[in-house]
């Protein structure tokens, strides 16, 4: 069962232009890279405004990669049902179209 849901994140953050990660063995949170959509002359400060972003424009709750001494980075958890993970991503996808 984890494993289909890990395959939904993978799946999907492909689909999304300016997120991209590998995919998470032996875990369920998925470290999701965000470098496109962050840094000077990019969309986005920080993965802390990303995160900030998702969360007032999507509704989805992220945690920053900075939280973690990681950067430019957002992890989400996939231990969730496959359809709430895809509702998720469906919000994640439209409150980024265009950004990147």
């Amino acid at each position: 069962m984890m494993r289909q849901r890990r395959d939904v994140v993978v799946h999907r953050v492909a689909s999304i232009r300016g997120l991209s990660l590998e995919p998470p063995a032996g875990t369920f949170y998925a470290w999701i890279d965000c470098s496109e959509l962050i840094g000077n002359d990019r969309p986005f400060g920080s993965d802390g405004e990303l995160a900030e972003h998702l969360l007032d424009k999507a509704g989805v709750a992220v945690m920053p990669g900075s939280a973690f001494l990681g950067e430019n980075a957002i992890r989400i958890s996939f231990a969730t049902s496959i359809e709430t993970l895809e509702r998720a991503f469906d919000r994640i996808g439209r409150s980024l179209e265009g950004l990147a």
